[in-house]
């Protein structure tokens, strides 16, 4: 952090940002429309950030911690039959080890010519090296490819396996393992492609096949310029060759001094409140 708490604006941000995406992983479910906080305030001391964030939540909220509501309703849901009730015997599917071969598909719309694709897949080479170790260790990338739709679209194809899926025997009974299956698919895309803290990315289409232990799936993504949700990481590092600024011969000389870096801690507190009826 820069040694001036004065000019630790970015850095409050990052260390918000780091907050709300370990209250996101604690309490909320991959996919689920992320918990932003409603009031945030930070202050600085000389080599420690001190931060609180406040959330609130009502019954009926689209946005809300669904892992923690859902574990907090557990204890309630005991069924209690009747002793005349007729005996029911309960099969449980039988279960293989099986795995998935997904494609995310991800289309970009603009009023601009495309980034060429050497330029994109360098960008995601970037972004690879450096999260790609954060990915669910049964989650590998197979592939990545770029294909030019016309002069103002593009789209990135990752190909994605997962290994090792305990999956019920008969493929007309894996509903819930395609769901589970393609929450992990969204959720390393997010990993790789978005900011922590930013609106997560969700696919505007899938289907999900399944043949004898092995599922198939296809997601799909689109984004506009402008769109509130897009995949913010990948697009920053596609801008950076493009930000080099060139001054004019004619223009004063000047020093930019550096911020001196020091090395600090933060101390956050996040408050959830729920009201109920």
């Amino acid at each position: 952090m820069p040694e001036d708490p004065v000019s630790r604006g970015n850095t409050s941000q990052k260390v918000q940002d780091t907050i709300n995406n370990a209250l996101n992983t604690l309490l909320n479910e991959p996919g689920s429309p992320t918990l932003q906080p409603k009031t945030s305030n930070f202050t600085s001391t000389s080599n420690q950030i001190n931060g609180r964030m406040g959330y609130s939540f009502q019954n009926g909220d689209v946005i809300q911690p669904v892992s923690f509501l859902n574990e907090l309703r557990l204890p309630t849901t005991t069924t209690v039959f009747p002793v005349t009730t007729t005996s029911v015997s309960v099969t449980t599917p039988k279960l293989i080890s099986g795995s998935a071969v997904v494609t995310g598909k991800l289309v970009f719309n603009s009023s601009s010519p495309v980034p060429s694709e050497s330029l994109v897949l360098s960008a995601i080479n970037t972004l690879r090296h450096s999260r790609e170790s954060q990915l669910n260790e049964s989650v590998k990338i197979v592939n990545v490819t770029y294909e030019k739709i016309s002069e103002t679209s593009y789209a990135v194809v990752f190909t994605f396996n997962v290994i090792n899926i305990s999956m019920p025997e008969d493929p007309v009974s894996r509903g819930n393992t395609s769901q589970k299956v393609q929450d992990t698919i969204n959720n390393a895309l997010n990993t790789l492609l978005n900011e922590p803290g930013s609106p997560t990315l969700q696919p505007k289409t899938s289907n999900f096949t399944s043949t004898s232990n092995q599922i198939n799936g296809r997601m799909g993504y689109s984004f506009q310029n402008g769109d509130v949700i897009q995949p913010v990481s990948f697009l920053n590092e596609l801008r950076l060759p493009t930000t080099t600024t060139v001054f004019p011969v004619t223009t004063t000389s000047f020093s930019v001094t550096t911020p001196k870096l020091i090395s600090g801690s933060a101390v956050v507190t996040g408050k959830l409140v729920f009201n109920s009826s």
